[in-house]
This record gives structure tokens, C-alpha cells and sequence, in this order.
């Protein structure tokens, strides 16, 4: 008896093909769209990258480079009054605020000594005078008499010396009364100059010393002149090369608000002090109404340098690196990056003297968020300084 063994063939009930079917049109569905989602996500990643960014371009106008500095009022002349001689002060016509005149008479030195020494000295001078001209006639005739040989050349020779000598004589009387007579016109103190009395010192009846012997001499008055006033300031080193003589200038004083005081640039010192590196500067500014007083501070702001119509940009749009200063541009939407040389700087504004021709869109805000070659969405910032946009 022969056994066969048959294979059980298991077929897939028809009940289940739909599920089959449905299976693998899922298979395929997700096979054909995760690519596409895939690249979406790239494409929404890379997005997410572009930076929004204010642009503004160049302008040109004139700019100016301004220095201000720390100053101190002086008067233009000043000068404390001592006396060249010695006595007792008389009278004193004048005190601390008054306006004097060049040639015043302020105060007087009695010196009774000194008179009865002139009075004897100009009648020396007198009697000396007398006598020379009564040689000059002596000398005349003898000379008159030698022409007719009535006189001996000796005797005209005498009356020669005698005449020279009573000239000589005059001349020593008249320099001793002359002495004299300025130490007494010394005794009168005059105002050297139209000004102001700021201190005084001594009263009548007080013993005036010589300011010439004296250790300490005490002066009489103290008086300035303050129709034009001087301005000292320091001026650091780096501004030192642009200083001209005729430079203007002007001074805010910190006790008159609102008031500003034009003057100019009348010398410098064209030598800087070692321990501050600054160099001392004196500027004039006119006083006629005598407001600005002695020793008032304030502050001097000096025009160093102007520039007319120059190419210029917000001082925020510059970059500075140790490689240099550059600035960012957006060419085609695409950030890069120019190094531009600059000249005058305001704080405000600067200036491009090479790298930009003035077409350029610079970026003004964002700068920070942006490198070398990053795609940008712009938005033009429409005033000088950034404060509005299109």
C-alpha cells in the first residue's frame, strides 16, 4: 500500500485581500511624502535664519570737530600797587570796586623830609646856573679878544675850562633835583592802566615800607583791567597739531547760564608739560559789559576743523576692530562686510574719507546679529539718526 503525502497549500482567504490592498497603499503613501516633509523643514529652518536689519545710506554735509575744555577766567592786566619810597600813607581816594583811569592819582605818601632836600637841590641848580652863564659870556669875550690878539692863548684856554666846568656843574645840580623830585613824584600812586580796584589794603596814617628793601612789603592796592578777559585751558595732545593762532572760541561760564562768550585763539605755549601732556593755551574774549569776573570757570569749546560737504554716516553704522573699522552693506539681500577709513567723528556723525561712494545700504540696526555673506530682510531707516523707518 502506497502512501502519497500531499502539501497543504494555505491560501489567503479572500475575506483579508482588502486589508492587503489598503496596507500597502499606506506603505507607498508615506514612502512618497516623508521626503517632501523632510524638505520642508529645511526649507523652513533655513527661514528662520534671515535677519531683519535697518538700513540707511551716506549723506553729505559739513561737519565740524568741536573739543571742549575746562577754563578759568584771568584778568588781561593785573598788578599790585607797592610804594618805591618810604613815609606815611596821607590819603587814599579809592576802594575795593572802584573804576579808575591810566594816570589816576590813587593815593599819596607823605614824605616832609623830601621837601626841604628839593628846596636846597634847586637853589644848587639856581646858583650853578647862574655861574655857567656867566662863564659862557667870559669865554665869548676872551674868545672875541684872542682874535685881536689882545688875550693870550693861555688866558682864552682858562676861560675855555672854567665855562666847560660850570656846565658840567649844572648838569650834576640838575640830575640830583631831578632825582629828588621822582622819588617825590613816587610818593604819588597812579593807576598804570584803565581798571578795577579788587583789594586794598592799607588805610591813611599807616607806615609805608619800600617794596624795593622790604622782606614782605605790603601793597597798597590791587586793581585789574577786565574789558577783555583771558580764558587759560590745557589742551590734550592728540588736539595739540590742529591749534591756530586766530582759532574762534567760545566760553560758557558755569555761573551764567544761557550766556555764551565768542572770542579766539591769541597764543600758545608750542611746548606741552611732561606730567600732563597738555599744552597751555590762552584765549581772549571781549568784556565790555564786565560780566565775566576774575577767576569764573567754565567751559571752552574750540572749532578744530571743518569739513564742507563730506560724506558722512551714523556714528553707530562703524565697526571697529583690531584689523581696522569697516561697515556693513546689504548687496542683493546678502550682508558684507567694507573697511572704510574716517576722518572727523562727532559722536554723532562720522566721516567716510574712502570705502563708500554714498549709494550704498548700510546697516544701521541689527549689525550686531549679522556676519560676512548672511541673508537679510531690509527695512530702509529713513532719519539721520535712526529714529524712523518707511
Amino acid at each position: 500500500m502506497r502512501w502519497r503525502c500531499k502539501k497543504n497549500k494555505q491560501r489567503l482567504p479572500l475575506e483579508r485581500l482588502p486589508l492587503v490592498i489598503v496596507a500597502l497603499l499606506g506603505f507607498s503613501l508615506v514612502m512618497t511624502v516623508q521626503p517632501k516633509v523632510l524638505q520642508a523643514g529645511v526649507k523652513d529652518s533655513r527661514q528662520e535664519l534671515i535677519v531683519h536689519v535697518g538700513v540707511t545710506r551716506p549723506h553729505r554735509e559739513d561737519l565740524v570737530r568741536k573739543v571742549t575744555l575746562q577754563g578759568s577766567v584771568a584778568a588781561f592786566e593785573q598788578a599790585s600797587l607797592y610804594a618805591k619810597v618810604a613815609g606815611y600813607l596821607q590819603w587814599i581816594e579809592v576802594d575795593r570796586g572802584d573804576w579808575v583811569k591810566e594816570g589816576q592819582v590813587l593815593a599819596l605818601i607823605d614824605m616832609p623830609e623830601m621837601v626841604p632836600e628839593y628846596e636846597q637841590l634847586k637853589a644848587e641848580y639856581d646858583k650853578y646856573k647862574a655861574e655857567y652863564a656867566l662863564q659862557e659870556i667870559i669865554y665869548n669875550r676872551k674868545k672875541n679878544l684872542r682874535a685881536e690878539e689882545a688875550v693870550t692863548e693861555e688866558d682864552l684856554d682858562i676861560a675855555r675850562a672854567q665855562f666847560e666846568t660850570a656846565r658840567a656843574n649844572v648838569d650834576i645840580a640838575k640830575a640830583k633835583m631831578e632825582r629828588v623830585a621822582t622819588l617825590m613824584e613816587y610818593a604819588r600812586i597812579k593807576a598804570p592802566f584803565d581798571g578795577v580796584i579788587t583789594e586794598r589794603f592799607l588805610d591813611p596814617g599807616a607806615l609805608i615800607q619800600l617794596g624795593t628793601t622790604a622782606t614782605k612789603p605790603s601793597p597798597i592796592l590791587t586793581m585789574m583791567d577786565i574789558e577783555m578777559v583771558r580764558i587759560y585751558i590745557d589742551v590734550p595732545e592728540p588736539d595739540v597739531p590742529l591749534i591756530k593762532k586766530g582759532m574762534p572760541a567760545t566760553f560758557v561760564a558755569g555761573a551764567l547760564p544761557g550766556k555764551e562768550f565768542s572770542g579766539e585763539v591769541v597764543r600758545f605755549s608750542t611746548a606741552l608739560e611732561t606730567s600732563t601732556r597738555t599744552m597751555r593755551t590762552e584765549v581772549y574774549i571781549p568784556n565790555p559789559d564786565h560780566i565775566l569776573l576774575p577767576s569764573m570757570f567754565g567751559y571752552v569749546t574750540l572749532v578744530l576743523e571743518k569739513h564742507k560737504d563730506t560724506l558722512t554716516l551714523p556714528a553707530e553704522c562703524l565697526v571697529v576692530e583690531k584689523e581696522g573699522k569697516f561697515v556693513y552693506t546689504v548687496v542683493d539681500d546678502r550682508v558684507k562686510k567694507v573697511p572704510v577709513e574716517t576722518g572727523i567723528d562727532t559722536g554723532i556723525r562720522v566721516e567716510i574719507t574712502r570705502g563708500l561712494t554714498g549709494e550704498e545700504d548700510i546697516i544701521l540696526a541689527g549689525k550686531g546679529s549679522v556676519s560676512e555673506g548672511m541673508q537679510v530682510k531690509l527695512s530702509r531707516i529713513t532719519s539721520k539718526l535712526g529714529e524712523g523707518k518707511e
